[in-house]
């Protein structure tokens, strides 16, 4: 109800600019004419789009040291269906963690 009166006390020629991924979750006033009547849907990535963004962030490990088969990481991406760029992210920084870690308790019980 706040975010409505300040909407509507705007002055003219003031553009707002509001993002959600839960659309159905706001309320119908703010999507009346005057307010948020604009609507851009972006959809999320195909499964070649999501393979390419995390190849993007998999370039050095894929490329360089040659540690990540891409035929892998495709299969990865036709799991990952609903991911965008933040969630590849996310998941991208797990994995490097966790192969890390197992990276570094491997050479604990070696040595």
């Amino acid at each position: 109800a706040h975010l409505i009166r300040l909407l509507d006390r705007l002055p003219r020629g003031v553009f707002v600019v509001g993002t959600t991924n839960r659309l159905q979750a706001c309320s119908a006033r703010l999507r009346r004419s005057g307010r948020f009547d604009r609507e851009i849907e972006v959809h999320a990535p195909s499964s070649r789009e999501r393979t390419s963004i995390l190849m993007s962030l998999a370039r050095v490990a894929v490329e360089e040291r040659g540690a990540i088969d891409s035929g892998a990481l495709d299969a990865l991406c036709r799991k990952c269906h609903g991911f965008v760029g933040a969630d590849l992210a996310a998941l991208w920084r797990g994995a490097v963690i966790r192969a890390a870690r197992r990276a570094f308790e491997e050479r604990g019980e070696d040595g």
